[in-house]
């Protein structure tokens, strides 16, 4: 019962992670419980040696999909990545990189060292501080790994997605565990964008999905951006957000962990499917709110309710799990998916998979994108009173 469904004090084992503000994460916005066999996860990471990464993402597809047991998230991350034989073939190599980067290994190194070195962002806009359940501890833990993982890496400069890997992976795993999970990741073939070109090849992508699934979400979010429909390929498309910001910044702690659970078994196409998710859950809000920015709070799958904002999310997802099945197969809709969601076998339809979204965050996105345009301007004004 217990693997099942574990307790709080189950879930984090390190010393780094706040517990407090877990408890009021998990509060506010429930924990997902469904998980597959914890047994089945005990056996297949626990035999020696332990499978290759690829044909570990083969067995683990189905069982990710229903969920995964916090205990074993750590040791999966690890082996799923790559991270696992990188470590086995250069078990030295994080010692001789922190060395390296700071001067000596992170077990004798001061923490004025780290406090003082310069962060690694690789042209991020993840809030670690604020957006991560870290202590003081556990933020500097992370920002030695970004400092050894960017020696190691002098060509990953632009990887916005990595820190946010980096912190959700320190809350399963140690430093060491972390580096070479980064590491494995950043190799090619790698489901990472590690340049801005791969940013903009994103964008595209991502903007014909939305125009062919959800063209009315998208026409929606153009009006209240002032952006003409169908938007051209330049800075400030309204879809931008979703390459770097809407996931990282605005989803939240379980729902994210989620998202990267698949996105190590699946690939990139995992964030295609939660923005796809966050968008058309947004029309839904959108329209059943007359347009008003309502806020809702996403309920816990595992209570059982079943009111209005469990069945929008319910259809949200629906649509972003057939995104890439849509793109492969051009007579496949949106309607007719969202239509009988009975008979799709999509591991985003069960039930404690349905707070994968909330229906408020691009509502808050867009607020909270309005309020930086005022405060530019505004600092622009200053600047130009200063200059005369």
């Amino acid at each position: 019962f217990l693997l099942v469904f574990g307790s709080l004090s189950d879930v984090m084992t390190t010393s780094w992670v706040d517990a407090a503000k877990l408890a009021a994460e998990t509060a506010r916005t429930g924990r997902p419980r469904q998980v597959y066999e914890p047994g089945w996860w005990a056996q297949v990471l626990s035999t020696k040696p332990v499978p290759s990464a690829a044909s570990l993402k083969k067995l683990c597809k189905k069982p990710c999909r229903i969920g995964m047991p916090d205990e074993w998230r750590g040791l999966a991350w690890l082996h799923l990545s790559g991270g696992g034989e990188l470590q086995q073939q250069q078990p030295r190599l994080y010692d001789v990189t922190c060395k390296y980067a700071f001067g000596a290994p992170f077990a004798e190194l001061p923490l004025n060292t780290l406090r003082e070195a310069p962060a690694a962002n690789f042209g991020s806009t993840f809030d670690a501080p604020t957006r991560t359940l870290l202590t003081e501890a556990g933020l500097l833990r992370l920002r030695c790994v970004l400092g050894c993982v960017g020696v190691e890496f002098t060509q990953a400069e632009y990887c916005p997605w990595l820190p946010l890997v980096a912190a959700h992976c320190l809350h399963w795993m140690d430093d060491r565990d972390t580096f070479y999970t980064l590491c494995a990741l950043l190799h090619d073939p790698s489901p990472l964008i590690q340049t801005r070109l791969q940013s903009w090849l994103l964008l595209a992508s991502f903007h014909t999905l939305s125009h062919s699934l959800c063209p009315r979400a998208l026409r929606l979010l153009c009006e209240r951006q002032g952006a003409p429909y169908p938007p051209p390929y330049a800075p400030g498309h309204p879809l931008e957000g979703a390459v770097t910001d809407w996931i990282p910044n605005h989803l939240a702690f379980w729902p994210l962990t989620r998202v990267l659970d698949l996105l190590l078994v699946e690939g990139a196409k995992i964030w295609y499917r939660a923005n796809l998710a966050l968008l058309q859950d947004w029309h839904t809000l959108m329209i059943s709110t007359g347009g008003a920015l309502a806020t809702r709070t996403t309920t816990s799958s595992s209570a059982g309710s079943e009111d209005a904002g469990s069945a929008a999310a319910a259809a949200a997802i629906a649509a972003a799990a057939t995104a890439a099945t849509a793109a492969a197969r051009p007579e496949a809709s949106l309607s007719s998916s969202l239509s009988s969601p009975g008979t799709n076998s999509s591991p985003f339809l069960t039930r404690r998979a349905r707070a994968l979204t909330s229906t408020d965050v691009l509502a808050q996105v867009l607020q909270h994108q309005e309020e930086q345009r005022q405060q530019q301007g505004a600092q622009h004004q200053e600047q130009q009173q200063q200059q005369q």
